[in-house]
């Protein structure tokens, strides 16, 4: 009995710390935000993949950079950390093969580095 009581309280207290602190709030949104964020990546590809002719690509991609400013805004408010962004750079700059600019470095894997640009998380 003593230790289904512990437990309970343990549980009681996890929950209200996750409801105190938003938690579900918090993970709805970036659940949210990973899906969009995939999506303006997708159309962002397609649009390179396939251009439209003249002046159509200027102006769907301006719609798109509209989009993509309202989604960082958003993300923006999230208070999301300095480690997060340079673990991020790092995803980003492994998924398309890049240089990253501080360090010269392509990444070969998700392991953290001393860069402060996309190591350090």
């Amino acid at each position: 009995m003593v230790v289904v009581a512990s437990l309970l309280i343990g549980q009681l207290a996890v929950s209200l710390w996750s409801a105190m602190g938003g938690w579900l709030e918090k993970h709805a949104y970036a659940s949210e935000s990973a899906s969009a964020n995939d999506r303006l990546a997708r159309r962002y590809e397609e649009l390179g993949r396939n251009p439209p002719a003249g002046a159509q690509f200027k102006i769907q991609y301006d719609l798109l950079g509209v989009d993509d400013e309202n989604r960082r805004d958003q993300d923006t408010r999230q208070e999301i950390t300095a480690k997060e962004r340079r673990y991020g750079m790092r995803v980003a700059l492994h998924r398309f093969d890049a240089v990253c600019t501080t360090c010269d470095e392509k990444p070969k894997s998700l392991k953290p580095t001393d860069c402060d640009t996309c190591g350090n998380f």
